[in-house]
């Protein structure tokens, strides 16, 4: 670490309120310290008592992977465009509301980790980062919609929404043409846009506990319906009658949804052959 980067991040560390502080800061700094000197690509960040990050541009430049855990810090570190190799960038349970503009300058990122945190809508810089391939945002509460401009992310393989206030995908969400795995299980998302059908590499779609679980998705060698749809008695028709007549029935709402048989797993509650065995 040359001179003038450690006498900034002592400054930081004077920069402290109160004693706690002031031992997180140099904990911290430490870390930092660490990475100068074993130019090693991976930091993690973490304390309970810090209320602002240090700064990035005093951070080891070559960091291609950084753990942020700090449950008071509102902002990422400034000057975040600093950390060019960045290709990983984890936080959680913070109170970080939007991510800032610069980001945008991250063009080695590939992965993005956000748990809890506390987002008023989908980051829109996000969309600028067209290299991700991965975006976690769960627990992201307050996310209710996702920018059309989403699709512009065409290395997207993985994305996870779960339990967040998700409440519809854009219309232009099947241009996602490289979409593997998605997630919205516990959110109060109801419906899916006509485009969903273009997603031909989709394998994994999580979906338990959302009222998507209304819609009988037909699937190849798969078949999932809500147990509520099914008659409460037999009325003298046969187990096979009973079976053919339902699920001719939700055939006929899911036209579009069939075209999705190379998805490979869903997770929806199976419950046709279960409670048809049980009428007999």
């Amino acid at each position: 670490m040359n001179e003038d980067v450690s006498a900034k991040l002592n400054l930081w560390i004077l920069e402290a309120e109160g004693e706690t502080e002031i031992n997180d800061r140099i904990q911290v700094a430490k870390e930092i310290n660490h990475n100068w000197d074993h130019d090693d690509n991976c930091s993690i960040i973490r304390s309970d008592n810090l209320k602002k990050a240090p700064p990035a541009n005093l951070m080891f430049p070559g960091l291609k992977d950084l753990s942020i855990g700090i449950p008071n810090i509102s902002e990422l570190p400034e000057h975040i465009e600093y950390l060019k190799c960045l290709n990983e960038l984890w936080i959680s349970h913070s109170k970080i509301t939007e991510l800032p503009d610069s980001m945008s300058e991250l063009k080695e990122l590939t992965r993005l980790d956000m748990y809890n945190l506390d987002f008023r809508r989908f980051p829109i810089v996000l969309v600028e980062l067209s290299q991700l391939e991965r975006i976690k945002m769960p627990q992201c509460k307050f996310i209710e919609y996702l920018p059309e401009e989403i699709c512009k992310l065409q290395e997207l393989e993985y994305l996870d929404l779960s339990e967040t206030g998700l409440k519809e995908l854009p219309t232009s969400f099947g241009k996602l043409e490289n979409l593997v795995s998605l997630y919205v299980n516990k959110t109060p998302i109801r419906k899916l846009p006509a485009s969903f059908v273009l997603l031909r590499f989709l394998k994994y779609f999580y979906t338990s506990e959302t009222n998507l679980n209304e819609e009988c998705i037909s699937l190849k060698n798969h078949r999932s319906i809500k147990s509520k749809r099914f008659p409460s008695k037999s009325n003298g028709d046969t187990y096979d009658q009973i079976k053919e007549r339902k699920l001719e029935e939700e055939k006929r709402k899911t036209e579009e949804l069939d075209r999705l048989s190379r998805i490979q797993k869903i997770d929806i509650v199976e419950a046709c052959d279960i409670y048809l065995e049980s009428l007999f």
